[in-house]
């Protein structure tokens, strides 16, 4: 039978060698344990550790729901000045009415010929200059 202790042992910084730590299924686990408290869970192969709300894995491979706070990441992978790469149009949700809200005139004049596809261009209004486009209607 394993020897019990009723106050903490104090190693003054020697180790343990060739210790085994509690093994016990996940439904297993101490109902009531204290912050720090760890032990073996043979369900899932890996060291758990008590952190006063849940047992937490220390194998991140194990660990199903496993979120690292943004404000603890060096860099913000949400923000978009930090991303890097294409995106194509169709995962940009308004991508189709931001780009038929813009109008020709905001735009750069063509520096080379522009085709409309054997298509007239309707509803002009009254010539101004010599360059300007004329209705003949």
């Amino acid at each position: 039978m394993a020897q019990k202790f009723s106050n903490g042992i104090d190693l003054v910084k020697a180790q343990i060698i060739a210790a085994i730590v509690e093994n016990l299924p996940t439904g297993s686990l101490p109902s009531s344990p204290l912050p720090g408290q760890i032990a073996y869970d043979t369900t899932i192969n890996a060291m758990v550790v008590w952190d006063g709300t849940a047992w937490i894995s220390t194998n991140a491979a194990k660990v199903a729901n496993l979120a690292i706070p943004l404000a603890k990441l060096a860099v913000d992978p949400l923000a978009r000045a930090n991303h890097t790469g294409t995106q194509t149009a169709n995962t940009i949700s308004d991508f189709t009415v931001a780009v038929q809200a813009i109008q020709w005139r905001s735009m750069a004049a063509p520096t080379a010929a522009v085709s409309l596809g054997n298509q007239e261009i309707t509803n002009l209004g009254t010539a101004t200059a010599d360059s300007s486009a004329i209705n003949l209607g």
